[in-house]
């Protein structure tokens, strides 16, 4: 849109095209997402490629070099920082998401970013969070987190999002509740789910046994 009404241009609004013939982007799926409110403007950032990496810097005069700070080997982009910098993938790589294909196909922040919260939703958005908040304590304050340190942080992310926002896994059964479907289906839903958490179910379960244990044994202490 170009600021001028016409019904050509208003036409195109409802049918969701723009004049370039591309689809405008949508983000209700953003929005809608059940997780804090600092997570879902850091998400929005990424899709609009407004991360201050050292490429988004270098091109503004903020630093003389774009390479990244954690590999030394490639310029730091978005999808570089969050993806493929080998301290990112190995994250990706934990959870078992880095074996699909369709991970690295998107070249577009907001694609990749949509794919990824569609399919695995808290696991994609907590990992995306954590591998951001590691690469800025190393390369701001130089705290360095190992891939187990980010593993369990994630996870206990996702525990806490699980707990304060209970819909992330009671809102859509419910509302499959409102129609019949057949045993088929139900089946291919509950895989569905299931694909979407038992990635990192052994890693919050083992979390909340070291926090067990931790206390058990500050108690003995006691």
């Amino acid at each position: 849109m170009d600021g001028v009404y016409t019904t050509k241009s208003g036409y195109r609004w409802l049918m969701g095209l723009e004049e370039n013939n591309e689809p405008i982007k949508q983000w209700s799926w953003l929005w809608n997402l059940q997780v804090p409110q600092r997570v879902v403007v850091f998400l929005w950032l990424v899709c609009r490629s407004a991360l201050p990496t050292n490429s988004m810097r270098c091109q503004r005069r903020a630093t003389e070099s774009d390479i990244c700070s954690r590999c030394n080997v490639m310029a730091e982009t978005i999808l570089h920082c969050l993806r493929d910098c080998p301290k990112a993938a190995c994250v990706w790589e934990a959870f078992g998401i880095i074996s699909n294909n369709e991970f690295w196909i998107e070249i577009d922040p907001y694609e990749w970013l949509y794919y990824g919260v569609k399919n695995y939703p808290l696991l994609f958005a907590a990992t995306v969070w954590w591998i951001w908040k590691a690469r800025c304590g190393e390369c701001m304050a130089g705290k360095v987190m190992s891939l187990q340190q980010t593993q369990e942080a994630i996870g206990l992310l996702i525990d806490d999002l699980l707990r304060i926002f209970p819909t992330n896994t009671a809102a859509t059964r419910v509302t499959r509740q409102v129609a019949w479907i057949s045993p088929n289906e139900a089946l291919a839903l509950v895989k569905e789910e299931q694909s979407h958490y038992h990635r990192y179910a052994t890693v919050i379960a083992r979390i909340m046994g070291k926090r067990k244990h931790r206390s058990k044994a500050e108690r003995e202490l006691g």
